[in-house]
């Protein structure tokens, strides 16, 4: 947890607390309050603001930074498809044949 505020991040706060900011949207979590909603903050997610959490400053990400526990998703992948989907033999991606006798094209 950092203790300084970032001025280029927005302020939020918990809803029904006091404090500085906005209360936080239901869209905006930090990463162990997401991971609380099974849900993981992807490794390159940029923080969408700050949430001031017990006398200091936590980042909060937006639920399109975040994929679901459940899918298995690859947080290192450009999209959160599942890792099994690359699984030899599970779901093979290849180009159809040119010869529309192979069944493939």
């Amino acid at each position: 947890m950092e203790n300084e505020r970032d001025p280029n991040l927005t302020a939020y706060r918990l809803p029904g607390e006091p404090g500085p900011g906005d209360p936080l949207p239901r869209e905006l979590d930090t990463a162990a309050r997401w991971e609380r909603r099974a849900r993981l903050v992807r490794p390159d997610a940029e923080p969408a603001g700050q949430l001031a959490m017990d006398g200091g400053w936590v980042p909060v990400f937006g639920v399109r930074a975040t994929v679901p526990i459940e899918s298995d998703a690859d947080l290192d992948a450009t999209s959160a498809y599942p890792r099994a989907s690359r699984v030899p033999g599970v779901y093979d991606y290849w180009l159809p044949s040119d010869n529309p006798e192979d069944g493939d094209g």
